[in-house]
């Protein structure tokens, strides 16, 4: 979806490429949303704030934990 394809490129240009094997894809009940979970590999501290700004920043996002 467009939705994974934008929040994957957000992720891998702070913590470089994620395998597919790295990502969960969960769709509400409803069908209305999706939760996308992308397991990597952090360095610092910085990098995981770096990726929730931009994610949280992103207008097609409406949570990010």
């Amino acid at each position: 979806s467009d939705l994974r394809a934008l929040t994957q490129a957000i992720v891998e240009r702070h913590a470089g490429p994620v395998a597919e094997s790295r990502v969960k894809t969960r769709t509400s009940a409803d069908g209305n949303f999706l939760a996308l979970t992308y397991t990597v590999h952090a360095t610092s501290r910085e990098q995981l704030d770096k990726i929730y700004r931009e994610l949280t920043a992103c207008k097609s996002v409406l949570m990010a934990l």
